[in-house]
């Protein structure tokens, strides 16, 4: 079976999860809310063109208009989706029972997220697949010890959620 796991990550020795969380959102809350300021002019501009081009009154207040329309979507979308939460960083942490080790997995669509995650000193990027040639800068026993180390954190099937904290 292949194994992919592009979104892995070695946390620093020492590290302690909890700790991490103020950094965490230091660090991703502002991206976040670039995103969805974004995402919200969008839809504003887009609110007033369409006004303009039915030849119809623009809305009395765009950013309102359009921040509503965003969070009655957002509200009607099954939670869990991207649509319910476009912006939404996840992060699930194990801990290797051999090296005690934590093994992080990053669960977003944005990239921007993703790398502000990676910008933090204690995140170390520790992906393993085995349908593809290993990265140039890795060893050949490094690379094994990638494999060992997350098919210890993730047994059986490969679950976060069944020996991941997230």
């Amino acid at each position: 079976m292949s194994t992919k796991i592009y979104n892995g990550y070695r946390l620093a020795p020492g590290t302690n999860i909890f700790d991490l969380v103020p950094d965490l959102v230091q660090a991703l809350g502002p991206v976040r809310d670039r995103l969805d300021a974004r995402v919200l002019a969008v839809k504003a501009t887009a609110m007033i063109d369409d006004a303009d081009l039915a030849g119809s009154p623009r809305p009395r207040s765009p950013l309102t208009s359009a921040y509503r329309d965003i969070t009655d979507e957002q509200a009607k979308a099954r939670p869990g989706t991207w649509e319910h939460a476009p912006h939404r960083f996840e992060v699930a942490v194990g801990s290797d029972p051999v090296t005690g080790t934590l093994l992080a997995l990053t669960f977003s669509e944005q990239p921007e997220l993703r790398e502000a995650f990676e910008s933090l000193d204690v995140v170390h990027e520790y992906g393993y697949w085995n349908n593809a040639d290993l990265p140039d800068e890795v060893s050949e026993a490094e690379w094994d010890e990638r494999r060992d180390a997350w098919a210890r954190v993730l047994p059986g099937d490969g679950v976060p959620a069944d020996t991941m904290w997230s």
